[in-house]
Formats: structure tokens, sequence, C-alpha cells
């Protein structure tokens, strides 16, 4: 089997313009005999379609005549599931809607640690330092009395 990756910028919203894209590289890719072509994600709709999705005319935006050579059983399942946008998509758009912020406690502890961290780091390297003075003193023979 030989396998095809297509590569294409899909604008958002560009069904027939998507459409033409993807006809395209799929007539390129028969060139060479590819038996499957895959595609980017969302690349029929362009990526993200959020709010796109939400709006009844976009998702039953269909062409009367199929554009893709896919079977018929593929075609209804795609349309079944563009019939379904609240159920797949509402999750990340009221996700964005979601402020989330640290609680007192939290930005005192997240505090607290980030000054913890800096004095033992602080006193870390300060122990360093001081070491590799003292090893150069005693390398050169100017150790202290």
């Amino acid at each position: 089997m030989r396998l095809a990756l297509a590569q294409m910028n899909s604008v958002v919203g560009d069904l027939g313009g998507n459409r033409d894209g993807i006809l395209e590289l799929l007539a390129q890719s028969r060139e060479p005999g590819a038996d499957l072509v895959l595609f980017p994600e969302l690349a029929v709709t362009g990526y993200p379609p959020e709010d796109l999705l939400l709006r009844p005319a976009f998702v039953r935006a269909d062409d009367p005549k199929p554009a893709y050579p896919a079977p018929a059983e593929v075609r209804a399942a795609f349309l079944k599931l563009l019939d379904r946008p609240k159920v797949l998509f509402n999750v990340n758009i009221e996700e964005t809607k979601r402020d989330v912020w640290p609680s007192r406690k939290e930005t005192l502890q997240t505090t607290g640690i980030v000054f913890a961290f800096v004095a033992v780091m602080a006193i870390f390297l300060w122990l360093i330092d001081a070491g590799l003075l003292w090893a150069v003193r005693l390398l050169m023979g100017q150790s202290e009395s």
C-alpha cells in the first residue's frame, strides 16, 4: 500500500476553497500511485472552526453534488457527526470563557516556595564559590594560615 501525506493550509469556513484544495492534492497524489491520502485535521472546515460550528447554516452547508470521492456511508456518517456540534464542541468554548485564579492560600504557598528556593540556591552558590576559591588558593600555594 502506498501512502501519501497531504499538507495544506485550510481557511476557516471556506468549504468550497478547502474542497478544491483537497481535490487538487488528491489528483496530485494519484500520479505517484498513492492508495491512501492523509489530510490534516479539519482540512474541510479549517482549524479551529469553533464558533462556526454553532451556526446551523454553516453546519448544514452542503453541496448538492458530492465533491469527495467517498462512499455514501462515509458521507452520511460525517453529516451525522455535524448534526451534533453542541455536544462535541461546546465544552471547548465554555472552557475559554472560564477564568481560574489561584486562591490567596495558593498564592502565599507558591510565594513561600519561590523564596525558599532562592535562599537555598543563594547558599548553594555561595558554598560553591567559597569551595572553588579555597581550591584555587590551595593549588597556587596561597593557602591561609
